[in-house]
């Protein structure tokens, strides 16, 4: 039996990571939930009830997290594809995208609609 292809859905958002993994296009496997991040109060929340809490916990450290915990269970080298919310699209974006360097500088163009997050690619 062929492992299914996964998708990682993310939606950060000015203290919060939301994140989905997806098997195929529908098949919903587990969720993360980052919270309060940036405080002193930072959490991820992680699969298996097991939940992360660090002073000042940023984005960053949540997202290496979900990564590590992706990895751990074998998840990892079956993703596909990450996908990300943009809080608002202007009158540039009406449905999904694929993020590349046009698209990148078209987001930052429009980030004064729902300045919460600066994304960074690398």
């Amino acid at each position: 039996m062929t492992e299914r292809q996964l998708i990682l859905s993310l939606n950060a958002g000015s203290s919060s990571l939301k994140a989905s993994l997806m098997e195929g296009d529908s098949e919903h496997i587990c969720d993360f939930l980052g919270e309060r991040l940036g405080t002193p109060d930072g959490v991820i929340h992680l699969p298996g009830n097991k939940t992360i809490q660090s002073k000042g916990m940023k984005h960053e450290v949540a997202l290496r997290h979900v990564l590590n915990y992706l990895k751990e269970e074998g998840y990892l080298d079956r993703l596909v594809a990450v996908g990300h919310r943009v809080v608002h699209g202007g009158t540039v974006f009406h449905s999904s995208a694929i993020v590349e360097d046009k698209e990148e500088q078209q987001i930052k163009d429009i980030s004064h609609l729902a300045p919460l997050y600066v994304m960074q690619r690398g």
